[in-house]
């Protein structure tokens, strides 16, 4: 009687452990599978990703030593090629840094810098400590709206649900670029059953309450340089005024770079700041009407930010930043030089010099479109907000003119010109 009482007790045990075990498996089981299927189709190998703005590269790691781990390291090299191929402007470095010798992001950016990366493309998170932590503050922080999510296939699901459901527009690249050794890359596909289970519960129950937040930063998305360019053909069919953008470019690459600044932000600010004057050629509609042009062609607000406040007046923003008080410096001046250039016989901007350009100054009929007054009070501005008044308005007409004496092929200012006229037949 006693065993028949044990037998039972025991295959009802059994029973219940297995009950058990079917509702902690389909608790587990049921996220992983429903996110796998559920994301499966938003995930890509870098050769056939789509574009985004933004590469969110989530951090995996680091060795004793303080540099990336193997999967980290496949992360960030994954990142730099969807940079080089034009499918990501910006790389988001997400990771923990809690504390003091351990730095993710630090160390991503040191690894992606050895790669080739320009720092100018790398943005680092220094509390980027889940996944939900870095997809959160890529929104309400860096004001990421859409990006390529960076990491191993294994973790792409959970990260795509996360980011998906905290608001953000993403697709996944899997940066599986090695072979990993087999006994840790099943624990990590183990890891992600509980922890999408994890991310559910924060996504739909109970949101974390210790995400790190602080003040937003501002993440710009430079346009490449062709997209700029091919902005300017498109609305600009006069050479006089393309070869005016092509000089502003140039002078403002210049001094971005003894500044510290973003010389592909600089020139592309440069490059694009008048390419509406020809549809809209008065300040009634310049540059306000070419800004909305900008936004719908995805252009970033700092952009066009930074192009408005080269007309204050008509805009009512300001200038308040160095790469403002930059642009309406050197756009004023670099009409002087180009007409300085076209009267020598040489039609060399290699033969000006900065008195040249300084004795037709004085000329008011000489050029008379280039505003004396405001060329010397978009310097002075520019001095003090840069130069700490020491930057006087001869000086930076050398500057200006080195820097269009470098690209003077695309200016048309090399002599070739004068090559056509005598080849005309004209004096």
């Amino acid at each position: 009687m006693l065993k028949q009482r044990l037998r039972r007790f025991f295959v009802a045990g059994r029973r219940l452990i297995g009950i058990a075990g079917a509702i902690i498996g389909i608790i587990f089981g049921l996220p992983r599978l429903y996110t796998n299927l559920r994301y499966q189709g938003s995930i890509h190998w870098e050769q056939v990703a789509p574009a985004a703005p933004v590469a969110i590269v989530f951090g995996a790691g680091l060795l004793r030593d303080g540099s990336p781990t193997l999967i980290l390291r496949d992360r960030v090299e994954t990142a730099a090629q969807l940079y080089w191929t034009g499918k990501a402007k910006t790389i988001l470095l997400s990771g923990d840094n809690r504390f003091v010798n351990y730095n993710e992001p630090k160390a991503m950016r040191d690894y992606a810098l050895s790669l080739g990366l320009p720092e100018s493309a790398l943005v680092l998170d220094y509390a980027g400590r889940r996944t939900y932590d870095t997809c959160l503050r890529a929104k309400e922080i860096f004001g990421v709206s859409k990006a390529l999510l960076v990491t191993q296939h294994y973790h792409l699901d959970r990260a795509l649900l996360t980011c998906d459901t905290l608001g953000l527009d993403v697709q996944g690249v899997a940066a599986d670029r090695s072979p990993y050794p087999r006994r840790p890359f099943v624990l990590w596909w183990l890891r992600e059953i509980p922890a999408t289970t994890q991310a559910f519960w924060d996504l739909y129950v109970s949101p974390p309450t210790d995400v790190v937040f602080g003040k937003k930063e501002k993440m710009v998305t430079i346009p490449s340089r062709d997209f700029g360019w091919q902005l300017v053909t498109e609305h600009v069919k006069d050479v006089g005024l393309r070869r005016h953008m092509l000089a502003v470019e140039a002078a403002m690459r210049w001094y971005a770079r003894p500044l510290g600044q973003d010389e592909e932000l600089w020139g592309c600010v440069g490059l694009i700041h008048d390419f509406d004057w020809e549809i809209h050629p008065d300040l009634d509609r310049h540059p306000i009407a070419g800004s909305k042009i900008l936004r719908a062609r995805g252009v970033d607000e700092e952009i066009i930010r930074v192009i408005l406040s080269h007309y204050t007046e008509g805009t009512g923003i300001e200038r308040e930043k160095p790469i403002d008080f930059a642009l309406l410096a050197c756009d004023e001046i670099t009409g002087l030089i180009i007409a300085t250039a076209l009267v020598r016989p040489s039609k060399n901007i290699a033969d000006v010099e900065v008195s040249s350009v300084k004795k037709k100054w004085k000329t008011p009929a000489f050029a008379a479109g280039v505003h004396r007054d405001q060329a010397e009070a978009a310097t002075a501005d520019f001095s003090r907000a840069c130069f700490d008044g020491k930057l006087d308005l001869w000086t930076h007409a050398g500057h200006v003119l080195t820097a269009m004496q470098g690209v003077a092929a695309e200016l048309d200012l090399d002599g070739r010109l004068a090559t056509a006229q005598t080849d005309n037949g004209q004096s």
